[in-house]
């Protein structure tokens, strides 16, 4: 599976009454589609981690699941794992869990 996708489009007027264009948005986020594209852009370049293949193996039970707890307003993100990195130079770097990733993309 390919990386990304298409890029959004950025509004070409700015909303006269915000709250109304969004009132919607919270479901069409949750929805099965719009969390599996986060996955799948989450996933770009960490396809062969382990971390990456167990949250694959069960895929479908576990976006169905983030989309419960999400929908439940249920959902607690999990430990953040540090670590550092060298390239290009040193410095230390935070990754949320898998789930906490197919829910914020």
């Amino acid at each position: 599976m390919g990386c990304g996708g298409a890029a959004p489009t950025p509004p070409t007027q700015s909303p006269v009454n915000e709250h109304e264009d969004f009132k919607n948005l919270y479901p069409q986020v949750c929805s099965f589609a719009s969390l599996y594209q986060a996955w799948r852009l989450a996933r770009c370049g960490k396809c062969q981690r382990a971390a990456v293949a167990d949250f694959e193996f069960d895929l479908e039970r576990e976006l169905l699941d983030l989309q419960e707890q999400l929908l439940t307003h249920t959902f607690q993100p999990g430990g953040y794992n540090s670590f550092c990195i060298r390239e290009p130079k040193r410095r230390p770097v935070s990754a949320a869990p898998g789930q906490a990733k197919a829910s914020c993309k």
